[in-house]
């Protein structure tokens, strides 16, 4: 009869498992002893890849991509104007009297968020790019230093006080602030969000806040630059490379892209959006489980 370890050992190569540490007892007959054995027990961890898949381009005559709404029509911004493509349908919206415009949150396409940071102004637009909310952070009796403006739930909007170094959620209804989070430390270099979430992206981490003000997660910066999100999944981007922000995932996933710059991104389930040089390319993304 084999001894105990050659049983193991041969179970162990049927098996074709690697071991891990665990604890047996063997009572040995004759020597009516407890003896006690460290072996390895067969382990798998399963953990995400994600490929990628070119599926279309579009030849795009603006000068920056402002993204696709969930409707499926095409923003773009051409001389810091906004320029909305539904079908065979223009609409556009200019407010030179603004300054830059930074951010186009589309969310919600019925309510489209516009931050021009120059006069610390909000603009919200109807899906025809018609003006319908207008809040100017300047006359608010408590004064905010707004860098970055989202939607947020509930006639709210996600804002970032540079002087507080603060996330706040400010209700435009009854013009209150609700502070968020602690002050962040380091520069805030980007924000994105859902109606219940947000991320922000400073020079060191990135971190997930929800709408009660808890801090979720956090995320070493490993050189990004850019932040976009889709149903809780971020995408962290710089100008040569993309990684995703799965919270089931220890760490972000690596996102197969060719070397040429990305000028802009935008996650949208599972497809891609990459501009570059007047070009959109759409990507389908693959998630596909590796066992470790």
């Amino acid at each position: 009869m084999l001894p105990i370890t050659g049983y193991l050992l041969s179970f162990f190569s049927i098996c074709g498992a690697k071991p891990c540490f665990g604890l047996i007892f063997v009572l040995c007959d004759h020597m009516k002893i407890l003896c006690f054995l460290l072996f390895l027990l067969p382990t798998a961890l399963v953990s995400q890849v994600v490929n990628t898949e070119v599926v279309d381009s579009l030849a795009i005559d603006a000068e920056k991509f402002a993204g696709i709404d969930s409707f499926g029509s095409l923003y773009s911004i051409e001389n810091n104007e906004l320029f909305k493509q539904q079908g065979s349908s223009i609409f556009n919206y200019n407010n030179v009297q603004l300054g830059q415009l930074a951010s186009v949150d589309l969310l919600n396409p019925l309510e489209i968020t516009l931050f021009y940071p120059d006069f610390n102004t909000v603009i919200q637009l109807d899906n025809t790019l018609n003006e319908i909310n207008r809040i100017d952070f300047n006359t608010l009796p408590e004064f905010k230093n707004v860098v970055f403006a989202r939607t947020a739930i509930d006639k709210s909007f996600w804002v970032f006080d540079e002087n507080t170094q603060q996330l706040e959620v400010f209700n435009f209804q009854n013009q209150r602030f609700t502070v968020i989070n602690q002050p962040i430390p380091g520069k805030v270099i980007d924000m994105t969000s859902n109606y219940n979430f947000c991320w922000l992206l400073t020079e060191q981490k990135v971190y997930q806040f929800n709408i009660y003000g808890s801090l979720l997660n956090t995320w070493q910066n490993d050189g990004w630059e850019r932040l976009s999100q889709h149903n809780n999944d971020v995408l962290a981007f710089n100008e040569i490379a993309a990684v995703m922000i799965v919270e089931s995932e220890k760490e972000p996933l690596k996102i197969p892209l060719s070397e040429k710059p990305i000028e802009q991104l935008q996650l949208s389930g599972e497809t891609l959006y990459i501009y570059r040089g007047s070009t959109l390319h759409t990507l389908r993304l693959q998630r596909l489980k590796k066992q470790e």
